[in-house]
C-alpha cells in the first residue's frame, strides 16, 4: 500500500524554530537564579526554569495550527536563544576564595541585554528569575 504525501509531511515543532542567536524578532533569555524567593521564603526553582523550558519547548507546540489557520513561522521564521545570564565568579585578594556575583550585577547584565532587544525593535522573553524581576 503506497503512502499518501500528507502522511509523509512531518510537524514542525516551535523548537525547530529556536537556535542560538541573539538577533532575532523574539529572544528567549534564560535568567536561572531565584535570590529573591529564597529571600521571601516563596516557592524555590526558578533558577532551573530557563534549562527546564529549552527542554520541553524542543517537542511541543505545533508551528501549524489549521483550526484557527495560524503559521508561527510566518511571523517568527526564527527565534533567538541567547543562552542564560552569567558572571565568572572573580578570584579573591588571596587567590583562594571565589567571589559569586551580586544579585544587582546580574540585573544589571540582564537589563543591559533587554535593553539590547528592545533598542533594535526585538521582542526579550525572559525565563526563569523570582518575583523580583517584576
Amino acid at each position: 500500500m503506497e503512502k499518501s504525501a500528507e502522511s509523509e509531511v512531518q510537524p514542525e515543532w516551535v523548537g525547530d524554530l529556536i537556535h542560538n542567536s541573539f538577533y532575532d524578532k523574539l529572544v528567549i533569555i534564560g535568567f536561572p537564579y531565584d535570590e529573591g524567593a529564597t529571600k521571601s521564603g516563596a516557592r524555590l526553582g526558578a533558577d532551573l526554569g530557563p534549562d527546564s523550558f529549552r527542554r520541553f519547548v524542543k517537542d511541543i507546540g505545533s508551528i501549524q495550527n489549521p483550526e484557527y489557520g495560524v503559521d508561527i513561522a510566518k511571523a517568527l521564521p526564527k527565534i533567538s536563544d541567547y543562552g542564560n545570564i552569567q558572571i565568572q565568579d572573580e578570584l579573591a585578594a588571596d587567590q583562594c576564595t571565589l567571589i559569586k556575583p551580586t544579585m544587582k550585577q546580574l540585573y544589571a547584565k540582564l537589563a543591559t541585554k533587554v535593553g539590547l532587544c528592545i533598542k533594535r525593535s526585538n521582542i526579550p522573553c525572559i525565563v526563569g528569575g523570582s518575583r523580583d524581576l517584576f
